[in-house]
């Protein structure tokens, strides 16, 4: 499912991830403006995870790391 920024007030980072929580594709710093833009995984994912802008530059996250999910 894609999503969008609607009635969002501050920008984020969404990781889509497999069933392994490996990350299948990312957007950096998805932006309240940015509607009705819509964002969707280039390939196929199981989940989506919506973390603050900049996180996953901050920890240097790229396709293929593994998420932990405690």
């Amino acid at each position: 499912y894609p999503f969008w920024m609607k009635d969002m007030h501050f920008p984020i980072d969404m990781l889509w991830l497999n069933e392994y929580f490996t990350i299948v594709d990312i957007k950096e710093k998805a932006l309240p403006s940015s509607y009705p833009e819509k964002y969707a995984p280039r390939t196929l994912s199981k989940y989506v995870l919506e973390v603050r802008a900049g996180f996953v530059e901050s920890i240097g996250l790229k396709i293929g790391s593994k998420a932990e999910i405690f």
